[in-house]
């Protein structure tokens, strides 16, 4: 019986598919012409990073906003350390705590 692909498997597949797409639209008009026939919408976000250490791990809240009214929609924590870097989006709970401490960040 065959493993099933975790989500970040699937992803990765995924990615390699698109980045190969955009290969070829970047070598062939037609391509690129069809490429972008199939693009859903160009969205411009502001992201803020919190920076909360620099090294020995450095770790940052990257804070994604409406670049309009800079209403909060996301809030990533990251963890990089020697060239090993990993993100986590928060949960309800961790959310709502961030966005109350970071608000007077960006509002500002």
């Amino acid at each position: 019986m065959e493993k099933k692909q975790s989500t970040r498997e699937r992803m990765i597949d995924h990615m390699k598919d698109r980045m190969k797409e955009v290969k070829e639209a970047n070598r062939d008009e037609e391509k690129r012409k069809e490429f972008e026939q199939g693009i859903l919408a160009v969205t411009k976000k502001l992201h803020y990073k919190i920076e909360l250490s620099w090294g020995g791990p450095a770790d940052w809240l990257e804070v994604i906003t409406d670049k309009d009214n800079k209403e909060i929609e996301g809030i990533i924590y990251h963890f990089s350390d020697w060239h090993v870097h990993e993100e986590e989006y928060l949960n309800n709970e961790e959310f709502e705590e961030a966005r109350q401490f970071i608000e007077p960040f960006i509002i500002n």
